[in-house]
């Protein structure tokens, strides 16, 4: 007693290869692109752009902050199989977890070693936040759970070896009084 226990829906999950980036995807990339290369090509634009560095362009595109350029990355990610809700890379293919944001990541040199051989534990796998969805729990909120392992999956006499598990949290941005 006194022991809160959860019982979730029971789920069937598939594997299946993430499909590879499609060419139809970058479409909008390639306007802007051919639009931007247009620009340069009139002397009018071209002078109007002297003096302005790269974070001065992103600033006026309002690509100002990391944030946008880590979370574009995850939504393009996942909009390769969007009910993807667990990535599995090939073990030891030197994969790495696909972060939801910038803030709170977990840094390779935070993730403690294993404790049976002492070796660096690698990204195995990661939940996705779309499982949210499919678990229709509201309490429930993460960024992403990404889990390490042994790379020569290391095992004790009497049990298994624990791995390490690391819940990114979902990005809250700043709120600013509107007073």
């Amino acid at each position: 007693m006194g022991m809160a226990k959860f019982l979730f829906k029971e789920f069937e999950i598939c594997t299946e290869d993430e499909p590879e980036a499609r060419a139809e995807n970058y479409l909008k990339e390639q306007a802007l692109i051919k639009k931007y290369e247009a620009a340069l090509q009139d002397p009018s634009t071209a002078q109007d752009m002297a003096g302005y560095t790269e974070k001065d362009l992103d600033a006026l595109a309002g690509n100002d902050n990391e944030e946008d350029e880590i979370f574009e990355q995850f939504q393009k990610r996942v909009g390769r199989a969007r009910e993807q809700v667990l990535r599995m890379p090939t073990f030891n293919s030197g994969a790495q977890p696909l972060w939801t944001h910038s803030k709170q990541r977990l840094r390779p040199m935070d993730v403690p070693p294993c404790p049976q051989c002492g070796q660096a534990r690698i990204f195995e796998f990661q939940v996705m936040p779309q499982l949210l969805f499919y678990m229709e729990e509201e309490w429930l909120d993460w960024g992403t759970i990404v889990v390490y392992s042994c790379p020569d999956s290391c095992a004790s006499e009497t049990s298994y070896t624990e791995e390490y598990a690391y819940c990114q949290p979902p990005f809250a941005p700043v709120e600013f009084d509107k007073r």
